[in-house]
Formats: C-alpha cells, structure tokens, sequence
C-alpha cells in the first residue's frame, strides 16, 4: 500500500511494488539525476497518487519520470539520494515491495528485509518542467528509424559548445500533420 501525506508523521507509503519494476523505473530516473552539479540534484523524487508512484530525476537541463501502478494509502512525495536508492532495490529479494517516508528517512522493505535511507529536503529540489501537449501520435519504429537517421549528421556533444551547441542534437517539430526530425552539423542538414 502506498501513502502520503501527514498522518501518523508518514509522507508516503506505498506497498506491494515489484522489484523488477523498481528496477526499471529507478534505471530510467536516474538517467537525470547522474553526475549533478548540485549534491540535491542526486536526489530521485517519489511522488505518490492515488493509484501510482512516480520516480524523477532532474538535472536543469534533462528532466526524466517514469511511473509504476502502485496501492497508495496516502499520497505524497519524498526527495531520497537515487544511487543510495537503486543500490538499495537491486537488493532486494522477489515479492512485495513496501515503502514509507517521513521527514527524515524513507524505509524499503520486502520479505526478511528492510532498508532505511535518508530523505533530502524536498524544498531544495527545482521545480520539474510541465511537458508540452501531445501534438500527435507516431509510430514508434518509424519514430525511431528517422531519429536514427538525422542523428548520424549531428555534432558530436564535445564539438557542439558555444554558438553551435544546437547543432549538437536530433530537432523534433510537429508541423501541421507531420513530424519533421532534422539534424546538422552546420554543413549538412
């Protein structure tokens, strides 16, 4: 069961999660949240629903979150280091997973084990960016495929600095009825 909020001094608990998921979910997260300029940006935020956790990484630059369905008894959030996190739930034996914060520290538990972790200050951490609206469906091979394709001609990120950083990326723009994907190195588009 997974509840958040302020009763009985918890912020969040969340139960019945499987590691296997976890896993997955805390790989995709962390993608952010390696290698921060500020110690608070190591943190992985835990945000709980009603029927879902969310875990987001950020570095001011890269935000990412992936979710899991999860039985929540109280929503809220918790801000916890996302090494300490994903070394912690790679432990982990098979079954239900359990997990409940506080101010202080944010518990993981599964069948004969329990961890304990050190929650960060939550106030400290940035505000994540709000995605834009979906602006159409594509299908995901051909996503992929042109992706792959216009990423052949970009800059490589240790030439991309300066005036040509935006040449450093793969440009993806919804146009009227069609996603148009380019890319440069300011020689070729």
């Amino acid at each position: 069961a997974h509840r958040l909020g302020p009763q009985l001094d918890d912020l969040l608990r969340v139960a019945d999660l499987l590691p296997d998921e976890l896993v997955e979910v805390l790989i995709l997260a962390l993608k952010s949240a390696s290698g921060p300029r500020l110690q608070v940006l190591a943190g992985l935020l835990l945000e709980a629903t009603a029927e879902q956790v969310s875990l987001s990484g950020f570095d001011l630059e890269t935000a990412t979150r992936a979710t899991l369905d999860a039985e929540t008894l109280e929503p809220g959030n918790s801000l916890v280091s996302g090494r300490l996190l994903a070394d912690v739930t790679a432990a982990l034996p098979a079954g239900p997973v359990d997990v409940v914060a506080d101010e202080r520290e944010l518990t993981v538990s599964a069948p004969g084990t329990t961890f304990t972790l050190p929650t960060m200050n939550r106030g400290d951490y940035p505000a994540l960016p709000v995605p834009p609206g979906a602006a159409g469906v594509a299908f995901g091979e051909r996503l992929a495929a042109a992706v792959g394709h216009a990423a052949t001609v970009a800059m490589s990120p240790k030439e991309a600095v300066g005036n040509r950083e935006a040449f450093g990326g793969v440009h993806v723009m919804a146009d009227g009825e069609h996603l148009v994907v380019e890319a440069s190195d300011g020689y070729r588009i």
